[in-house]
């Protein structure tokens, strides 16, 4: 790790800042090195792990119509959490995936909570039944948390 009295801090690329003072040092300027920079979140020792919840899913939906969901980040702890991507998967009748975020990394402050507001237009030909909605939260490709919820196209 950098000490504070060290020539590297704040004296790497003039045209970044550390994203997450610690690792950081110094001002926001980036340090020079692998815990400096823009990316330099994900060198942190995060014990405090991040949550991801499907909010407000209703339990079914008609085809032909917009259906509006939110999935929220939030912090669990005293300590900063951070990801880098959240990822979505819809199984049944018909399987969609994507991603609501992917990287930089975000960091979540003490108990903060962020909310991925989606509208989805479901066309009139999509194929009725139950579905699955699988939402993962990742940082550097491992799973943090992940939140299961179940919804019917009538």
């Amino acid at each position: 790790m950098m000490q504070w009295d060290s020539p590297c801090v704040d004296g790497g690329d003039p045209s970044t800042v550390d994203a997450c003072l610690p690792p950081g040092l110094g001002g926001a300027g980036a340090d020079m090195g692998a815990f400096g920079g823009d990316q330099n979140c994900l060198w942190n020792d995060w014990s405090c792990e991040s949550e991801v919840v499907i909010d407000a899913l209703p339990s079914s939906v008609e085809a032909g119509s917009d259906l509006s969901v939110t999935v929220q980040a939030r912090s669990r702890c005293f300590e900063t959490g951070a990801f880098d991507r959240i990822e979505v998967e819809v199984s049944g009748p018909a399987a969609r995936h994507g991603r609501l975020h992917d990287g930089p990394a975000i960091l979540l402050a003490p108990f903060e909570t962020l909310d991925f507001p989606r509208t989805l237009h479901l066309p009139a030909a999509t194929p009725l039944g139950r579905y699955t909605v699988r939402v993962r939260m990742l940082r550097e490709g491992e799973p943090i948390d992940a939140d299961v919820g179940f919804i019917d196209v009538v």
